[in-house]
C-alpha cells in the first residue's frame, strides 16, 4: 500500500507499507480466541458495527477476556 500524507509545510510525504492478510473460517477464529482465553461478545461486519451478512468481506470480533472467580487470574482452557 502507498499512502501520501500532507505535511505542515504543505508538501506530500509518501509512505509505503506491506501488509499480509490471512483468511480463516469463523469457527476457526472463535476456537483460536477461546484458546487465548477470550469470549466472543459480538461479531460485526464493519467499523460501523453493522450486522454480518453472507456477503460481508470482513468480520470484527468484539471479545472479553475470561477471568477466574477471583476476578484476576485468567481461566485455564
Amino acid at each position: 500500500l502507498t499512502f501520501f500524507v500532507k505535511t505542515e509545510k504543505n508538501m506530500w510525504q509518501r509512505f509505503d507499507e506491506t501488509q499480509c492478510q490471512r483468511k480463516y473460517t469463523t469457527e476457526r477464529l472463535e476456537k483460536m480466541l477461546a484458546e487465548a482465553g477470550l469470549s466472543v461478545i459480538e461479531k460485526v461486519a464493519d467499523t460501523d458495527f453493522s450486522p454480518p451478512a453472507q456477503d460481508s468481506d470482513r468480520l470484527f470480533f468484539i471479545c472479553k477476556r475470561r477471568v477466574a472467580a477471583d476476578g484476576f487470574s485468567p481461566i485455564e482452557v
